[in-house]
């Protein structure tokens, strides 16, 4: 007989959420980070401050974080939810800040090369 976490653990869900945010909130210091210091070499920073980064990048890794444990949706609405969000930034430099395509496409990535950074972190010494 095969017995789950949950069976053992008192509010597993609970636990399983606010270690997704907890996840979610490094993972944004990250996006920030990478988004600002992509400005700096690309010389967006005129435009696309500190600040800027770390919003857009709260908000973005925030829900691609919280989306797989959070909400009661089916995986594939799951999977095109945290796409979605991965891509938003691309689109919020290029229309909300108005830089061009290039540094946007740039800015983007490095908020993708940060999710992925914390997430193969996670998955290295967590889940492994």
């Amino acid at each position: 007989m095969n017995a789950g976490a949950a069976d053992f653990l008192p509010y597993y869900s609970e636990l399983k959420f606010a270690g997704h945010m907890a996840v979610s909130l490094a993972a944004a210091f990250a996006g920030g980070f990478g988004m600002w210091l992509a400005a700096l070499y690309f010389s967006a920073a005129g435009r696309f401050g500190f600040c800027d980064s770390f919003a857009v990048s709260l908000f973005c890794a925030s829900a691609v974080w919280i989306i797989p444990a959070g909400l009661p949706i089916p995986p594939l609405w799951e999977k095109i939810g945290m796409a979605a969000f991965l891509a938003l930034p691309l689109f919020v430099c290029r229309f909300a800040f108005g830089l061009e395509w290039r540094k946007s496409i740039a800015l983007g990535a490095s908020f993708c090369a940060a999710q992925a950074a914390v997430f193969s972190a996670v998955y290295y010494y967590i889940m492994r």
